[in-house]
């Protein structure tokens, strides 16, 4: 099996329909045809932030319970998950974008995308164990829970940099896992390699691009975002370092 692994989606399904075309797979509608001898693989956080986050889980939905995709769970949708089973959660005014769409859908339809995002897994072992697909990140432990929430949210250091922006721990630094890893999460101007890692979070939402990789063959797919539909601070320091070129 080839795969083809998607970074952050965050609601932008027309960027998405695109990429998934440019990959060679089909889309009808909302329902995804993979080319045979493939699986399209998504990092997390399809949810909050973008303009047709519904429709995005439609697609996906649709695609996993035909086994033509699989999927992380992404800090954004385990915390949609949670709020629509009635935990209380902070940070809650993130997921509003993703609440507001889905007032307009049945509650059945409410009620398939919370089960299915609460039963996302946090990692994928993939390729015989030489491919790990997480969201966040991975450290290496015994302690499973720690892991999984390592792999949802990463950590942070309890740095605040100068532009407000709390600094996530540096785990690829650490990393000495035999796979590898292929995550989101942090948002880069690039695809971000290093080590037996990378990074696919290339900001769609914020204006960036939707990327993919195709693996094994390690080749990098990505469609430029129609429009920017959201601002955070972390883009906006990247693109202040591109244009000062210097580091966030």
């Amino acid at each position: 099996m080839r795969y083809d692994i998607i970074g952050d989606v965050h609601g932008c399904f027309d960027e998405l329909v695109e990429l998934l075309r440019r990959l060679g797979h089909r889309v009808d509608g909302k329902r995804l045809e993979v080319r045979p001898g493939r699986q399209v693989v998504f990092v997390g956080d399809l949810v909050d932030r973008g303009p047709k986050v519904a429709e995005v889980l439609e697609l996906v939905m649709d695609a996993a319970g035909r086994g033509a995709a699989l999927v992380v769970r992404g800090n954004h949708d385990d915390r949609l998950a949670l709020y629509l089973r009635g935990w209380p959660i902070r940070s809650a005014g993130s997921i509003d974008s993703s609440l507001r769409q889905l007032s307009h859908r049945s509650v059945e339809f409410q009620q398939q995308v919370m089960d299915f995002l609460g039963s996302l897994p946090p990692r994928l072992l993939l390729a015989g164990g030489e491919l790990l697909v997480t969201h966040a990140g991975d450290v290496l432990t015994d302690d499973e829970a720690l892991r999984a929430e390592f792999n949802v949210n990463s950590a942070k250091t309890g740095v605040v940099d100068r532009y407000g922006v709390k600094e996530l721990v540096d785990w690829v630094a650490d990393y000495a896992g035999e796979h590898f890893v292929v995550y989101g999460h942090q948002t880069v101007l690039e695809p971000l390699r290093r080590a037996r890692t990378l990074n696919l979070d290339t900001g769609c939402v914020y204006g960036g691009r939707l990327t993919a990789l195709r693996f094994p063959e390690m080749e990098l797919v990505s469609v430029p975002a129609h429009q920017a539909y959201a601002t955070a601070k972390r883009w906006e320091a990247l693109q202040d370092a591109r244009r000062e070129g210097t580091r966030p």
